[in-house]
Parts: structure tokens; sequence; C-alpha cells
């Protein structure tokens, strides 16, 4: 009777997962929408909330932990030209440490940069994301911007580089936090 109480404690501790309370600040975006992205193709992510709306710039997230490692965010900004593409936070800039701030004029010119959260073990997790317009045609040629969003200050990444343009990470498609290590 001992091994069969044994052998399903694990069984109930995988359904009772802890979960992280995961808020974005992200100030100038009320009526944004942000998105957590699965970032890593090999986890399911069943459990991740998708989408909430930014009011009073702030939202938050209930994530099972265990899923935080990998992460991407999406922002749709409703008046936000089209580009037919999605905008990713940048969570850190190529050479920027964790914890350290980069300057408007300073993001504008970043070539590199880290779109995948590192993750966490703790129950709460505050971002803090800035948004900055910059001009842009958009895919009807109307005259509009677009936003660049990073952490400000950076937060502790996971994965490789992806390319920027004028500190910005825009895809039409799925992007997938990878690991040199892996």
């Amino acid at each position: 009777m001992a091994v069969a109480a044994s052998a399903s404690a694990p069984a109930l501790a995988s359904h009772a997962a802890k979960t992280t309370r995961l808020t974005i600040s992200i100030r100038g975006c009320d009526g944004c929408h942000v998105s957590l992205v699965p970032g890593d193709e090999f986890l399911s992510y069943k459990h991740i909330p998708r989408r909430a709306t930014v009011a009073g710039g702030k939202v938050t997230f209930s994530v099972p932990t265990d899923e935080t490692r990998g992460l991407e965010v999406t922002v749709d900004d409703p008046k936000a030209a089209d580009v037919d593409a999605a905008t990713y936070v940048v969570f850190r800039y190529q050479g920027q440490r964790a914890g350290t701030r980069v300057k408007s004029r300073r993001s504008a010119t970043e070539k590199k940069g880290f779109v995948c959260s590192a993750g966490t073990t703790r129950p709460t997790l505050h971002w803090t994301f800035r948004v900055v317009h910059y001009p842009v045609t958009g895919v009807t040629g109307e005259k509009g911007y677009s936003d660049r969003i990073y952490g400000n200050p950076g937060v502790r990444k996971f994965g490789d580089l992806r390319p920027l343009h004028r500190g910005a990470f825009l895809m039409n498609g799925d992007n997938y936090c990878a690991d040199a290590d892996r």
C-alpha cells in the first residue's frame, strides 16, 4: 500500500503546477494587446494564458513557473501602422547587462538583441518595458508608426541573438528560442 501511495504522489504533484504571477509594466501603451508566446518548441506551454489588454500601464498573467523559460512577449498596438508583422519585446540588447538601462536614442541603433526570457523559479516576476514609436510606412502605403519595445532595465535572457531593425524585432511567423548550449 505504501508503494502505491508514493507512486501516486508525483502524479498528483504534476497536476498542481506552481504558478508565477507575472506583471508587465508598459507605459504609453494602454489598449495594447500583450501576448505571451511559447518560445521553446520542445515544451507544450498548454497552460500559458495567451493575451491580455494593457490598462493603467500594466498587465498581469498567472503562468506555470516551469513554463516561464523561453517565454516571448508580443505587443499589438491597435494605433500603430499595419506592417504585417508581430512586434516582439527585446528583453536585452547585445552587450547590455541585466538590470541596466538603455536610453531611447541608443536603442534605435541596436542591431542585435534577445527576445526570450530566461524564466524564473520565483512566485512573482515583474518586467518593465519601454515603448518608443518610430515612423514607418504600412503595407498599404499609409504613414504611421511602429513600436520599439525593450526591457528597461534589461531582463534576464535566454537563447540566441536576433537581428533587429532600428532596435526592434518584428517577425511574420514563429520565432523559437534556441540556446547554443542545447
